[in-house]
């Protein structure tokens, strides 16, 4: 959680786990217990995330924690246009 838009009360959500762990469903655990903290006890309104456009593992697990796809948005890192989501505390 970093950041995102101080003033909507929006966090930048994101996780990252060793290939090792990857399909074992700690992602979707531990990123549903983040969401449940944030809106519960840092009164966020909303969590914004995005991915690489190449990462469809990203996008599905976005999706399963209820997080809509919103636009793309440019990520200097990459240089890429990155699939962008939005999840409300109302979901």
């Amino acid at each position: 959680m970093r950041p995102y838009n101080i003033q909507g009360k929006t966090l930048e959500f994101g996780i990252h786990l060793k290939r090792t762990y990857w399909g074992k469903g700690i992602a979707q655990e531990a990123s549903q217990a983040v969401i449940d903290y944030s809106f519960t006890n840092l009164e966020v309104s909303s969590l914004f995330a995005g991915h690489n456009p190449k990462n469809r593992d990203s996008a599905k697990l976005l999706n399963k924690l209820g997080f809509k796809y919103t636009h793309d948005e440019f990520y200097k890192p990459t240089g890429l246009q990155h699939p962008s989501y939005v999840l409300t505390k109302e979901g």
